[in-house]
């Protein structure tokens, strides 16, 4: 068998395991040849297997995936130098090399000059930040940022440390101190050096001060002195950006600052804790970062679920879809392109035996849209339900949204029925209606007046016309005309008469649902840009 291993770091430590099995295991479980204790890896993730004189890896069906060079495999022949990452966290990582193993089952390298009291401190740190990190145990920001500090001041013999995150404008924002003991400090009254963090936050690199008492750095920590502080240790707390399993210095970004000190200058400074610091840091920063995450998507879910309860309230304020009364089919129906709409229809039985009915299309796309849509409704049908005509209904509606000074515009086309077929409509700047008669001819209603809601003195007219035994009234909003395919087309009204001349004789619900495949049909797989609303009333009176 062709002699082979894989080189991993882990913790400050090289360490090289020999492939001499037919079958290397890695994954979670601790009966694993290679075992990464970290929650995106499976407890069975992948396996390495001699193939001849080959070395072949292969995913175990793992959640987050077995990458080779970056890569996503199943299924995997290495050769010599392929990096390969198990999992989505950079430090399940390690190197396929052929060649010489000296002949040792596993070779343990020690890359670094913390001393073992401090390695064994740091591990048990690095551990719980990674558990914070892959299990969301810390995912509150202030409890990941206190275990931070509480480390970092053990670790470093120090008697108090502060962390500083950059802002939404990239600048140190104090966020918590801590003091030897785990109490926490009041920002109020803390004396600290400003010219270090800022330092270390701009360069990227620690900054370590063994005695702030040297004759070069005269004058410029005199206040932190006065506090009594004598030595100091800042290290920046660094992020790689996206998913790189060997990150270059252009794929790391400083999200914030590590900073311990002390009044005593022995003891309290050595290359092993700020080694210790440096790599509590790494782990910090993937913490603080998984916390914030988790906040994130706790607000994104709160208003997720906000917003499924709007949608419920919002159609709850719709009349039902398909109606029959007496000579009347209706079916109405609206498709929100966000999880809440700005179009809306309506439609009810008003005094002196009339059929009143409308579809609205107010301005502007998502909440604002919808509260819009909701007052406009509201006012809507108080007014519809004691009408003289349609055309003083929408004067009513204009002026009383004039003078709340609404921000946005409606646009409303209404109508009203009576039992005998005489049909008044008014459109207020919105599409007009159609008629759709038995015999296949389409009237196009345009008389009304301006959008309701920017102009209060604007009047309105309205257009009579009867209906036949058959004929239909289609009101529809220009999210249909205004339908895009993947060119950027427009459906049009044209589309919209040639699919009414195919619905000829059809019932209201029919006739409903063949526009709405037709605009489906037409935009394929393009985005929904705006709400469609589509309401159709059939006269059939009894011959």
């Amino acid at each position: 068998m062709t002699a082979a291993r894989i080189e991993t770091e882990e913790n400050g430590r090289r360490k090289t395991y020999v492939l001499n099995k037919d079958k290397f295991s890695i994954g979670r479980k601790p009966q694993n040849d290679l075992i990464f204790n970290l929650g995106d890896v499976s407890r069975e993730h992948a396996i390495i297997e001699a193939a001849g004189e080959k070395f072949v890896i292969k995913d175990l069906g793992s959640r987050f995936g077995t990458f080779v060079n970056e890569k996503r495999v199943e299924q995997s022949a290495l050769v010599h130098g392929d990096r390969v990452r198990i999992g989505s966290s950079p430090q399940t990582q390690f190197v396929f090399k052929l060649g010489d193993t000296t002949g040792a089952k596993e070779r343990t390298t020690q890359t670094s000059s913390i001393s073992a009291p401090i390695v064994g401190d740091l591990r048990q740190v690095t551990l719980l930040l990674e558990g914070l990190r892959a299990m969301g145990s810390g995912r509150v920001l202030e409890e990941v940022l206190a275990i931070v500090l509480d480390s970092a001041i053990d670790l470093a013999g120090a008697e108090r440390g502060f962390v500083m995150l950059a802002s939404a404008k990239n600048e140190l924002e104090f966020k918590l101190a801590r003091e030897r003991g785990g109490r926490t400090l009041r920002a109020e009254g803390i004396v600290i050096s400003h010219s270090i963090p800022d330092q270390v936050f701009r360069e990227g690199v620690a900054l370590v001060r063994e005695d702030l008492l040297d004759a070069s750095l005269k004058g410029k920590h005199d206040q932190t002195l006065v506090a009594g502080i004598r030595a100091a240790i800042c290290v920046p707390l660094r992020l790689a950006m996206g998913d790189v399993a060997f990150p270059t210095p252009a794929d790391v970004r400083t999200i914030g600052v590590l900073y311990v000190d002390s009044s005593q200058r022995a003891g309290f400074i050595s290359p092993a804790t700020r080694a210790a610091l440096e790599a509590v840091a790494d782990q910090a920063a993937l913490a603080i970062q998984n916390a914030r995450l988790f906040k994130e998507a706790a607000e994104k879910q709160r208003m997720e679920q906000d917003l499924l309860r709007a949608a419920e309230m919002q159609l709850s304020l719709l009349p039902a879809r398909l109606h029959t009364a007496g000579p009347l089919e209706v079916a109405g129906n609206t498709l929100p392109c966000r999880s809440v709409g700005g179009d809306f229809f309506d439609y009810f039985d008003a005094a002196g035996n009339l059929f009143v009915f409308a579809v609205a299309d107010v301005s502007g796309k998502g909440m604002p849209a919808a509260l819009l849509a909701a007052q406009t409704q509201g006012i809507f049908s108080t007014r519809a339900e004691v009408m003289e005509s349609p055309a003083q209904v929408m004067s009513q509606v204009n002026r009383t949204l004039s003078r709340r000074a609404t921000k946005g515009f409606v646009t409303m086309a209404c109508a009203v029925l009576d039992g005998g077929g005489k049909l008044l409509t008014c459109n207020a700047g919105h599409n007009p209606p159609l008629v759709l008669r038995a015999d296949g001819k389409i009237d196009v209603l345009e008389e009304g007046g301006l959008m309701l809601g920017p102009f209060e003195n604007a009047s309105f007219g309205e257009q009579a016309t009867e209906l036949g035994p058959g004929d239909s009234v289609v009101i529809y909003s220009d999210g249909v005309t205004e339908c895009t395919d993947a060119s950027g087309e427009f459906y049009g009204e044209e589309r919209v008469y040639e699919c009414l001349r195919e619905c000829q004789g059809m019932t209201a619900n029919a006739l409903l649902e063949r526009i709405f495949r037709s605009v489906s049909e037409f935009s394929g797989d393009a985005p929904q840009a705006d709400d469609i609303t589509v309401l159709v009333v059939r006269y059939m009176p009894v011959q």
